[in-house]
């Protein structure tokens, strides 16, 4: 009788490569599954077949467990390297946070010193201009002496 197989089973059945859990995965994905004892008896014909076909459904169990090893190492080694990036921005946060405040002090600093710079200009600017009419004038010019009036 010829071989009537199609698909991950035939190929592993004639040998080329092992039957494995992603094998097993895609032809589940292909069987009509709704749930109840329907389910059951999917599985119960997906396995006879595998087992007819020569495909060691003990083997396709390691393998699905290795394979959620695998997964599971690498979800923990990705948490493992987000853990790693969330303290670099909580690091990176942190220094923004100090480097805003160092802006906030120095600009209020620099607003008040050229305050008081400003002011102080402002004073000896007015102390210059201010009109003494009422104080006598007591400076003699060198030339006051030199005129004979008349």
């Amino acid at each position: 009788m010829a071989n009537t197989l199609t698909g991950p089973v035939a190929s592993a059945s004639a040998g080329n490569r092992s039957y494995g859990i992603d094998d097993a995965i895609e032809l589940m994905r292909k069987m009509p599954v709704s749930g109840g004892s329907n389910s059951d008896m999917v599985v119960n014909v997906v396995r006879t077949t595998l087992e007819s076909a020569g495909v060691n459904v003990g083997s396709v169990l390691d393998d699905g467990q290795a394979k959620l090893d695998r997964i599971a190492k690498r979800i923990s080694d990705l948490q493992g390297e987000v853990g790693d990036l969330e303290g670099q921005v909580q690091r990176c946060r942190d220094r923004i946070r100090d480097l805003e405040a160092d802006i906030a002090e120095t600009t209020l600093v620099k607003e008040r010193l050229l305050l008081a710079q400003q002011s102080n200009e402002g004073a000896a600017g007015d102390a210059k201009d201010e009109d003494h009419d009422d104080i006598p004038d007591t400076r003699v010019s060198p030339i006051d002496g030199l005129i004979n009036e008349e």
